[in-house]
């Protein structure tokens, strides 16, 4: 089951902060921005993660925030297409939201 994102003309100002202010969320944000590829598999980004942050969450853990509470929340603003059978991730993009991803990069890699 595939699971619709909520269709959106463009993400508010509010919301696209709200998406970059959990290091989970910026990271699979970094992983399709900075990457050559528009699609992972879920496996794929808790291998990210874990090998990016700093912390010692198991990549089980990892997984299930992301299926239940990071993933849904970048599909309801329309960030992301995650079909839930296959695990597989599709990065959609949002303009407002990449514009304040390079910005958070570049600020994160500074500190």
């Amino acid at each position: 089951m595939t699971r619709e994102p909520t269709s959106s003309p463009a993400l508010p100002l509010d919301t696209a902060f709200e998406l970059l202010t959990n290091a989970y969320r910026r990271h699979i944000l970094y992983y399709f921005h900075d990457g050559e590829t528009k699609i992972a598999t879920l496996d794929d980004l808790c291998k990210h993660l874990q090998n990016t942050l700093d912390e010692d969450s198991s990549e089980h853990q990892i997984h299930l925030r992301l299926h239940h509470q990071h993933l849904p929340k970048l599909v309801d603003h329309n960030v992301l297409e995650y079909d839930v059978r296959s695990e597989t991730v599709r990065y959609r993009g949002e303009s407002r939201l990449e514009a304040l991803l390079v910005i958070a990069r570049r600020l994160e890699t500074t500190v």
